[in-house]
């Protein structure tokens, strides 16, 4: 969690309300979040349907791009995710805001669509055809009628969960980060079954640098041993560059593991996106807080990462330590590196309040709402507000 600057930030940080999400107008007619597109898709000769949510800040931010998860069972699970996302991004501060991209099921294309190999009914292996689905033509649209970021994530339960495997597996530069839960490993125990395919694979693949967060619930006894044998594969054989992790979910069926488990893995996933109080990067200043997040932009998520809320955590923590004037110099340093950040410029006027330089904290608020005002974002009457409160703090002492 992030320190609290000053109480006038955290007084702020409790007030203030997003906006009201909206679409992007195209040009066509306006995708508004939660509403479903159609797609006629040429591989899988259908007519396909997604679900699009959009951050709350989308409008308000309009030169903002942003990751996207991509969620499988979308009939299902995109109220599950959306919501999951809005709370992780918002209420709890722990991950990034996402558009998410719920890929419903039809009728019939779910056993068809999620295995790669014919079961021994004789159903399923329409995987291949799906994946060029999803990566020519349904990723293709989402990054040309919306502001993404390179940075995707799969996420899929059960026949889905194997499915998001088969695509780690298949074609691993889709996705940076996969969510399988509870993969249905049973589907199909052939030699062409996704657990038989796994051992050739990571014992023959040297590099694989994506995340990958696999699950199970503790009552889900037919599905262990198979899952098991997946984790130890991992373990002897995981190639460079895999970050991964298993977890057995207490206490939850296979149709009740999702949530907990889908809202563990985005914690996890982004996890290094924000570095605590304590953190040993810390220790070196500035320049190691800003040498990390370039470090962890071009290692893991393909696109140039903020350092404005770890260096405003760093000038929090100084300010602890008794050295508020070292932090207001870590501040002025992330004011001058985000020149167009109203938060940059409101917790600086907060801490040169501190040490009393009222002055140069009406100046610096006065940018801030001045910034906020531009930006159209409801924090600019709080910013007003605490501008007046600082000219009259001026105007009452003869020193200023």
């Amino acid at each position: 969690m992030f320190y609290r600057l000053c109480a006038f930030c955290a007084a702020l940080s409790l007030t203030l309300f997003s906006a009201a999400l909206a679409a992007e107008n195209t040009g066509q007619n306006p995708v508004v979040a939660g509403d479903r597109i159609s797609i006629n898709s040429q591989p899988l000769g259908e007519e396909r349907d997604l679900i699009v949510s959009l951050p709350k800040s989308y409008q308000t931010s309009p030169d903002t791009r942003y990751p996207v998860l991509y969620t499988l069972d979308g009939e299902t699970h995109f109220s599950l995710v959306s919501g999951m996302v809005d709370w992780l991004s918002q209420s709890a501060g722990e991950i990034p805001e996402m558009i998410i991209v719920a890929i419903p099921n039809t009728a019939t294309s779910r056993g068809r669509d999620l295995t790669a190999a014919k079961m021994p009914n004789g159903a399923g292996g329409g995987a291949a055809l799906f994946r060029e689905f999803i990566s020519s033509e349904v990723i293709p649209y989402i990054d040309r009628t919306y502001r993404t970021q390179p940075f995707r994530v799969l996420s899929g339960h059960s026949l889905a969960g194997l499915f998001v495997l088969d695509t780690m597996m298949t074609e691993p530069d889709l996705f940076g980060a996969y969510i399988a839960v509870s993969p249905y490993l049973i589907a199909n125990q052939s030699d062409e079954g996704l657990l038989a395919r796994a051992g050739r694979y990571f014992e023959n693949t040297e590099r694989l640098p994506v995340t990958l967060e696999l699950s199970l619930g503790d009552d889900e006894g037919n599905l262990r041993p198979h899952y098991d044998k997946l984790v130890s594969v991992i373990e002897a054989s995981a190639p460079q560059g895999l970050e991964w992790q298993s977890k057995i979910i207490a206490g939850h069926s296979h149709m009740s593991a999702p949530g907990a488990a889908i809202y563990e893995a985005l914690r996890q996933i982004f996890s290094d996106l924000a570095l605590a109080g304590d953190s040993a990067v810390f220790q070196n200043g500035v320049t190691a807080v800003k040498a990390y997040y370039e470090d962890l932009s071009e290692r893991k998520y393909g696109y140039k990462l903020s350092a404005e809320k770890s260096v405003n955590t760093l000038a929090a923590v100084t300010q602890q330590r008794g050295d508020i004037k070292g932090a207001i110099e870590i501040l002025k340093i992330n004011a001058a590196d985000y020149p167009d950040s109203w938060q940059a410029f409101a917790n600086l006027s907060g801490m040169l309040a501190a040490d009393r330089q009222l002055e140069q904290a009406r100046d610096a608020a006065v940018r801030a709402q001045k910034l906020a005002g531009e930006q159209n974002h409801p924090a600019a009457e709080f910013l007003k507000m605490r501008v007046q409160q600082l000219e009259a703090a001026l105007s009452a002492s003869p020193s200023q």
